[in-house]
């Protein structure tokens, strides 16, 4: 079973620290952060500040890259009701120009 923040600033080890530091989420890295004295020396603080940058970082790159993919789906879907849009737009001025025809008898030129 994996440990939590709490065992793993207690247990001493730097290198099992280390270890759990990596494949930790941001909140479990926060509860160990908790847990280790705040001091420029302790390599513990550093070792977890440095692990919670990385791993916030990985987060954003993830959600960056979807926000990316979602804004190239909203262009994709923009240009294709622009060019619906055009579509519709000929289809009723041609409508217009042949109503206007059969009205009057005589062709008229806009």
């Amino acid at each position: 079973m994996r440990k939590s923040g709490k065992e793993i600033a207690e247990c001493g080890d730097l290198n099992e620290q280390k270890a759990w530091l990596i494949d930790a989420s941001p909140r479990e890295i926060q509860q160990f952060m908790h847990r280790v004295p705040l001091s420029p020396n302790c390599a513990e603080e550093r070792l977890s500040r440095v692990a919670l940058d990385i791993r916030i970082a990985e987060d954003a790159e993830i959600y960056t890259r979807r926000i990316v993919r979602l804004t190239w789906a909203l262009i994709i879907l923009t240009a294709a009701l622009l060019f619906y849009t055009a579509v519709i737009y000929q289809d009723a001025h041609k409508q217009i120009q042949s109503d206007t025809l059969k009205q009057d008898g005589n062709p008229k030129h806009p």
